[in-house]
């Protein structure tokens, strides 16, 4: 899988699609910071971002509506996946599947609606608010 922009035909926005190697990386604080790091690179980072893990097999739909399901919308802020303490973490749940993969938002487009539920704010769409996708190839 390479590194491409997907076409949705949503008013020409193209989240990235990338395959990140994780092989390198021995905990989750430094799978983070590669994730991190890589958005930084492409101009995509900023402080409102939300993370979404889910495993490889949900892409297909992520390609077709931004989001693998719209109901119990779990997401973690970078934040609370480098707390230490905090078991809930977008990473953690992605790494639960064989094949993981990190959906990330524009969290300005979403209101948190519990500690880490969050519903889509009125008029945006989960496509249009996706930035990019992170299929993690493990070691």
């Amino acid at each position: 899988m390479e590194n491409e922009r997907f076409n949705p035909e949503h008013e020409g926005h193209k989240p990235l699609f990338e395959e990140l190697d994780m092989t390198d990386t021995w905990d989750e604080p430094s799978m983070l910071e590669k994730i991190t790091t890589r958005l930084k690179e492409l101009g995509l980072y900023d402080e409102n971002l939300i993370f979404r893990g889910i495993g490889q097999g949900e892409l297909e739909s992520v390609r077709k509506k931004g989001v693998d399901k719209t109901k119990n919308f779990f997401a973690t802020t970078e934040s609370e996946m480098l707390n230490p303490i905090s078991e809930n973490s977008a990473l953690k749940y992605a790494l639960d599947y064989p094949e993981p993969a990190v959906l990330v938002y524009d969290g300005s487009k979403f209101e948190k609606v519990s500690d880490y539920g969050y519903e889509l704010l009125e008029g945006e769409s989960y496509l249009g608010s996706l930035k990019a996708v992170f299929a993690l190839k493990m070691p």
